[in-house]
Protein backbone atom coordinates (compact mmCIF):
# COMPACT_ATOMS: atom_id res chain seq x y z
CA UNK A 1 0.00 0.00 0.00
CA UNK A 2 1.50 3.67 -0.93
CA UNK A 3 1.91 6.10 1.49
CA UNK A 4 -0.57 8.65 1.91
CA UNK A 5 2.23 11.12 3.35
CA UNK A 6 4.46 12.93 1.50
CA UNK A 7 8.44 12.82 1.38
CA UNK A 8 10.01 16.12 2.65
CA UNK A 9 13.44 17.79 2.61
CA UNK A 10 14.58 19.70 5.53
CA UNK A 11 17.47 21.59 6.30
CA UNK A 12 19.55 21.54 9.33
CA UNK A 13 23.22 23.09 9.80
CA UNK A 14 23.47 23.29 6.00
CA UNK A 15 22.46 19.78 5.18
CA UNK A 16 19.33 18.20 3.58
CA UNK A 17 17.57 15.42 5.07
CA UNK A 18 14.02 13.60 3.88
CA UNK A 19 11.92 12.13 5.72
CA UNK A 20 8.43 10.44 5.05
CA UNK A 21 6.26 10.51 7.69
CA UNK A 22 4.24 7.71 8.93
CA UNK A 23 1.47 7.15 11.54
CA UNK A 24 4.24 6.03 14.24
CA UNK A 25 5.95 9.76 13.79
CA UNK A 26 3.15 11.16 14.18
CA UNK A 27 1.52 9.50 17.22
CA UNK A 28 4.97 9.87 19.05
CA UNK A 29 4.73 13.32 18.37
CA UNK A 30 1.18 14.26 19.36
CA UNK A 31 1.95 12.43 22.43
CA UNK A 32 2.64 15.99 23.39
CA UNK A 33 1.31 17.89 20.80
CA UNK A 34 -1.81 18.25 18.94
CA UNK A 35 -0.95 18.69 15.23
CA UNK A 36 -4.18 19.25 13.97
CA UNK A 37 -4.74 22.06 17.18
CA UNK A 38 -1.51 23.45 16.19
CA UNK A 39 -2.47 23.86 12.66
CA UNK A 40 -5.05 26.01 13.47
CA UNK A 41 -3.03 28.31 15.49
CA UNK A 42 -0.45 28.67 12.87
CA UNK A 43 -3.51 29.58 10.59
CA UNK A 44 -4.17 32.47 13.35
CA UNK A 45 -0.53 33.21 14.17
CA UNK A 46 -0.43 32.04 17.66
CA UNK A 47 2.19 29.08 17.21
CA UNK A 48 3.97 27.76 20.63
CA UNK A 49 7.95 28.56 19.57
CA UNK A 50 8.06 24.97 22.08
CA UNK A 51 5.75 23.31 20.13
CA UNK A 52 7.33 23.71 16.94
CA UNK A 53 10.68 22.79 17.70
CA UNK A 54 9.20 19.95 19.10
CA UNK A 55 7.68 19.25 15.40
CA UNK A 56 10.65 19.75 13.78
CA UNK A 57 12.96 18.22 15.68
CA UNK A 58 10.78 14.88 15.57
CA UNK A 59 10.85 14.96 11.53
CA UNK A 60 14.93 15.96 11.57
CA UNK A 61 15.61 13.25 13.75
CA UNK A 62 13.72 10.48 12.04
CA UNK A 63 15.45 11.15 9.07
CA UNK A 64 19.04 11.06 10.80
CA UNK A 65 19.81 14.61 11.80
CA UNK A 66 21.39 15.35 15.55
CA UNK A 67 18.94 17.59 16.17
CA UNK A 68 17.51 17.86 19.82
CA UNK A 69 14.53 20.21 20.79
CA UNK A 70 16.58 23.14 22.54
CA UNK A 71 18.63 23.05 19.51
CA UNK A 72 15.82 23.59 17.33
CA UNK A 73 13.84 26.00 19.80
CA UNK A 74 17.43 28.08 19.85
CA UNK A 75 17.35 28.38 16.25
CA UNK A 76 13.79 29.50 16.51
CA UNK A 77 14.19 31.85 19.14
CA UNK A 78 17.51 33.06 17.30
CA UNK A 79 15.92 33.90 13.67
CA UNK A 80 19.23 32.91 11.51
CA UNK A 81 17.68 30.79 9.59
CA UNK A 82 13.77 31.66 10.28
CA UNK A 83 12.55 31.49 6.06
CA UNK A 84 14.30 27.61 6.82
CA UNK A 85 12.41 27.10 9.80
CA UNK A 86 8.87 28.41 8.46
CA UNK A 87 9.48 26.28 5.35
CA UNK A 88 10.25 23.53 7.33
CA UNK A 89 6.69 24.29 9.48
CA UNK A 90 5.08 24.47 6.28
CA UNK A 91 6.43 21.33 4.35
CA UNK A 92 5.70 19.29 7.94
CA UNK A 93 2.13 20.33 8.19
CA UNK A 94 1.60 19.84 4.24
CA UNK A 95 3.05 16.33 4.83
CA UNK A 96 1.14 15.10 7.89
CA UNK A 97 -2.37 16.30 6.24
CA UNK A 98 -2.12 15.28 2.62
CA UNK A 99 -4.77 16.18 0.41
CA UNK A 100 -7.45 13.55 -0.02
CA UNK A 101 -7.43 11.47 -3.51
CA UNK A 102 -9.34 12.87 -6.33
CA UNK A 103 -11.93 10.02 -7.26
CA UNK A 104 -11.64 8.89 -10.83
CA UNK A 105 -14.38 10.39 -13.00
CA UNK A 106 -16.85 7.51 -14.80
CA UNK A 107 -15.49 6.46 -17.96
CA UNK A 108 -18.73 6.48 -19.54
CA UNK A 109 -21.30 8.15 -18.58
CA UNK A 110 -24.97 6.25 -17.96
CA UNK A 111 -27.61 7.50 -20.84
CA UNK A 112 -31.31 7.23 -21.09
CA UNK A 113 -32.82 4.64 -23.03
Amino acid sequence: MASIFKEIALTWNGKSYHVTPDIRLINSIEQEVSLSKLAARLHQGDVPIGHMATIISAFLRRAGADASEEDVYAELLTGKNQQIINDAAAAIFESVFPQPKKSEEPKSKPTAT
